[in-house]
C-alpha cells in the first residue's frame, strides 16, 4: 500500500524543476539546442505571474526569421506574452537571430 503524501509548495517546485531538468538534459543529448530562460534573472518580470512559462511554444513559434505568436484565450496565461522582447533577446544571445517579428 502506498501512503498518501501531502507535499508542500517548495517540494512542488523542486519535484517540477528536478523533472523539467531531465527533460532539457535528455533533449540536448539528443543533439537538441533547448534555450531555457530564467525569468527571475529579469528584475521587470519577478513579479509578474506566468503559471505555465515551463511552455512558451504555447504562444510563440519560429519559422526560418521568423517570430509568430499566437493568442491566449485563458487570461491567466495572456501575461505570458510579455516575455517575447526577453524571449527573442535570450535567443538572439544564443547566436538565433529573426529578420522579422
Amino acid at each position: 500500500m502506498i501512503a498518501d503524501k501531502t507535499f508542500s509548495q517548495s517540494e512542488i517546485s523542486a519535484k517540477v524543476l528536478k523533472e523539467f531538468d531531465g527533460c532539457v538534459q535528455t533533449l540536448r543529448d539528443l543533439g537538441v539546442n533547448v534555450v531555457v530562460f530564467d525569468k527571475s534573472k529579469y528584475e521587470e518580470l519577478k513579479e509578474v505571474k506566468l503559471p505555465d512559462a515551463v511552455f512558451p511554444n504555447n504562444w510563440f513559434n519560429t519559422i526560418d526569421d521568423r517570430v509568430i505568436t499566437f493568442r491566449l484565450k485563458n487570461t491567466s496565461r495572456s501575461l505570458e506574452k510579455i516575455q517575447l522582447p526577453w524571449v527573442l533577446e535570450g535567443l538572439n544571445k544564443e547566436g538565433i537571430s529573426f529578420s522579422s517579428v
